[in-house]
C-alpha cells in the first residue's frame, strides 16, 4: 500500500510539472524567449518611453503568427485634410522589426486590433544571410503621455512556425502555415473577417495598405460566399455601382464640373466575384464604396481563396473610410449555383 501510495504521488507530481511547464507565462518590458507559444502582456502603468520585447526564432522556423487578443492604442490620425489615417509618431504605437526576418510590410500598428492576428514568414532567409546565427522578432511599444489619453493595453499571443517535417507531431501548432503572400489567415470553413481597426464600425482603415486575407480550402471545397454586414470604403464613380474602375482610375482626377479632384484607390479585391443584389448579378472583382453593404459575393474557383485590401494615402472628406466586416462559408456543392 506505501508502495502504491508514493507511486500515486509520483504520478500526481509528474502531471502537475507537466502542465505548470506548459502554461504559457506572460512576458513583460526587457524580456526576452525563444517559446514556441509565449505572450506579451502589457501590466498595470506602462512608464512613458519604450517597452521592448524579443522573441527569438528556432531554427527551422518558418513563420510567426503574431495574435492580438489585446491590442487598444491611440487611433490613427491624419496628418491634414486631404492625407489618409496613418499611426502618429508622436503617440502610442507598436513596431515591428526583425533580425534576420525579411521585411515587415506593416511595421508599425496603432488603434484596435484587438481579435485580429498577422503572419510574418521568415522561411528561405538562411541563404540570404548566412552570417547572422540568432533571428530574432522585435516588438517595440512606444508610449508617449498625453493628457487625457487612454493607456496603451495589450496581450499579444506569439506562436513560432516549424517549416514542414522539422517537428514531432504531437508537438504541432493548433495554427497551419499560410500561404506565402497572406498576411492574415482563417482557417474554420466560416467566420468573419475585419478590415485592421474597424473596432466595431468605430475605426479608421490605415493609409497604403496593400495585403491578402486568405481562408483555408478544405478538400471538398468548390468556392465560397462572403456576406458583408459592413462596408464602407471611398471610390471616384459609380458607373458600375462602385466596382471595377470606379475604385482606382475612372474620373481621371475631375469631378462632375470638371474641377481637378484626388482620385481614390481604396477596395477590396475578391477575384472572379459575382455580386447578387435581389436577383440581379455583377460580375467584378474589385469592390470600392458602399457595393456590397448587406450584400453577397459567391465566387466558385478551384484556387486559392482570399480577399485582397488596397488602401492609398488619400482620404476624401466627404466619403467614410471605416472598413468592412464581412462573413464568409465555404461551399461544397456548387452544381445548383446559376452563376
Amino acid at each position: 500500500m506505501v508502495f502504491q501510495f508514493y507511486v500515486l504521488m509520483l504520478g500526481l507530481f509528474l502531471l502537475v510539472t507537466k502542465t505548470f511547464t506548459s502554461l504559457i507565462l506572460p512576458k513583460v518590458c526587457s524580456q526576452s524567449t525563444d517559446a514556441l507559444d509565449t505572450v506579451f502582456e502589457s501590466t498595470g502603468l506602462i512608464e512613458p518611453g519604450e517597452c521592448i520585447f524579443e522573441l527569438t526564432l528556432k531554427p527551422k522556423t518558418c513563420g510567426v503568427r503574431i495574435g492580438f487578443d489585446k491590442f487598444l492604442f491611440n487611433q490613427p490620425v491624419k496628418k491634414d485634410s486631404t492625407s489618409a489615417y496613418v499611426c502618429a509618431a508622436d503617440l502610442d504605437l507598436l513596431e515591428l522589426s526583425g533580425l534576420g526576418l525579411p521585411n515587415i510590410d506593416l511595421s508599425v500598428l496603432c488603434g484596435d486590433l484587438s481579435g485580429h492576428h498577422i503572419y510574418l514568414p521568415t522561411k528561405d532567409y538562411d541563404e540570404l544571410l548566412p552570417l547572422i546565427d540568432v533571428k530574432k522578432l522585435i516588438l517595440k511599444v512606444i508610449h508617449v503621455l498625453v493628457p487625457d489619453a487612454p493607456t496603451p493595453l495589450w496581450k499579444i499571443r506569439l506562436t513560432q512556425l516549424p517549416c514542414p517535417g522539422e517537428i514531432e507531431q504531437d508537438k504541432k501548432s493548433i495554427f497551419s502555415l499560410p500561404p506565402m503572400g497572406c498576411l492574415q489567415f482563417h482557417e474554420k470553413p466560416e467566420g468573419i473577417i475585419e478590415s485592421l481597426n474597424f473596432a466595431n464600425g468605430k475605426g479608421h482603415y490605415m493609409a497604403e495598405m496593400n495585403y491578402a486575407i486568405c481562408i483555408k480550402r478544405q478538400p471538398d471545397t468548390c468556392g465560397i460566399k462572403f456576406q458583408a454586414l459592413d462596408f464602407q470604403l471611398a471610390s471616384n464613380a459609380n458607373s458600375s455601382d462602385y466596382t471595377e474602375r470606379d475604385c482606382d482610375s475612372l474620373g481621371l482626377g475631375v469631378d462632375v464640373l470638371g474641377v481637378s479632384k484626388l482620385l481614390n484607390k481604396d477596395y477590396v479585391i475578391i477575384p472572379d466575384g459575382v455580386r447578387i443584389n435581389n436577383g440581379l448579378k455583377t460580375y467584378a472583382s474589385k469592390f470600392c464604396g458602399s457595393s456590397l453593404m448587406k450584400q453577397e459575393v459567391i465566387v466558385v474557383t478551384k484556387c486559392p481563396l482570399y480577399i485582397g485590401v488596397v488602401t492609398d494615402k488619400l482620404n476624401d472628406v466627404n466619403q467614410k473610410e471605416v472598413g468592412f466586416k464581412i462573413k464568409y462559408q465555404l461551399l461544397n456543392d456548387c452544381t445548383l449555383l446559376d452563376l
